[in-house]
């Protein structure tokens, strides 16, 4: 049974975009779980980890939990090189994932009449929305997130707090995108290649961008993702699922002393050039 109603909850009520995510779901998880059931049958941990790494997120994006626990169980056995675990607990993934399949299929394809009043509820809630106040900045937020459905959920939370979402699916790709200018990263910690935590220490080496903050995510547990950002450099930490209500307050107030630290350059620049005119 899905969680219809946590994740329109966390979605802010937005069934169009619940509709977009369990469509990305069939497109794309049949086939990692493919990939992912051959790894497990020839004990190839590294690679099941990784895939069901990703098999999680997207279960639990769509409110498929048991599904997820399944899956949470299957990747601690593959980084643990159970292999006895490995098979079992693949099993139970595939069963659970096929048990909420038609469900997540019928949602995609045409969505329920509680969705559509939904969408009539959302569409009402964006035109009574207040415009932004004149003068008010709109900031440029950078996300990094190679799971194209947890991407597509941070965009939209961070376009509900009024911001600019720039999206990118590696760390190579983020520091493309962080020289032209943001406000914020937001990064999770497992990406391909380049890591979150290799992004952020890349990040801090350059000075340009080393005081542009970066919270880092991670289904890690709390206290270990915490010290593990802290001693990269990151500014704060967030625990997999991203609770919408502290991801809006982590954000403002870096926002707030990214704010801060600007006026500060500025007023520094002017003082300089003022003493130097002289």
């Amino acid at each position: 049974i899905l969680d219809t109603d946590g994740v329109l909850d966390r979605l802010n009520g937005d069934a169009k975009l619940y509709r977009e995510l369990c469509g990305i779901f069939v497109q794309e998880v049949p086939a990692a779980l493919g990939h992912l059931a051959a790894a497990v049958a020839r004990g190839d941990a590294q690679a099941a980890a990784g895939l069901t790494h990703h098999v999680k997120g997207a279960l639990g994006a769509v409110g498929a939990h048991a599904a997820r626990d399944a899956a949470a169980g299957l990747e601690a056995a593959a980084r643990s090189g159970d292999a006895e675990r490995m098979v079992w607990l693949m099993q139970e993934l595939s069963a659970q994932t096929a048990a909420v399949r038609p469900q997540i299929e019928t949602l995609a394809a045409a969505g329920a009449p509680w969705m559509r009043h939904s969408d009539q509820a959302e569409s009402a809630r964006l035109a009574a929305a207040e415009p932004p106040q004149p003068g008010g900045r709109r900031h440029r937020v950078l996300i990094v997130e190679d799971e194209v459905i947890n991407r597509r959920i941070l965009e939209k939370e961070i376009r509900d707090m009024g911001h600019e979402a720039v999206a990118a699916e590696s760390g190579e790709e983020a520091m493309r995108l962080v020289s032209g200018g943001v406000d914020l990263v937001l990064t999770d910690a497992m990406l391909p290649g380049m890591s979150g935590f290799d992004l952020v220490r890349a990040m801090r080496a350059e000075a340009g961008l080393s005081n542009i903050p970066v919270i880092l995510v991670s289904g890690m547990p709390l206290a270990e993702g915490r010290a593990a950002a802290l001693s990269c450099g990151a500014d704060d930490f967030l625990q997999k699922p991203v609770e919408r209500g502290l991801l809006g307050l982590r954000t403002a107030a870096l926002l707030r002393v990214k704010g801060s630290f600007d006026r500060a350059r500025f007023c520094q620049a002017g003082l300089e050039d003022a003493v130097w005119e002289r």
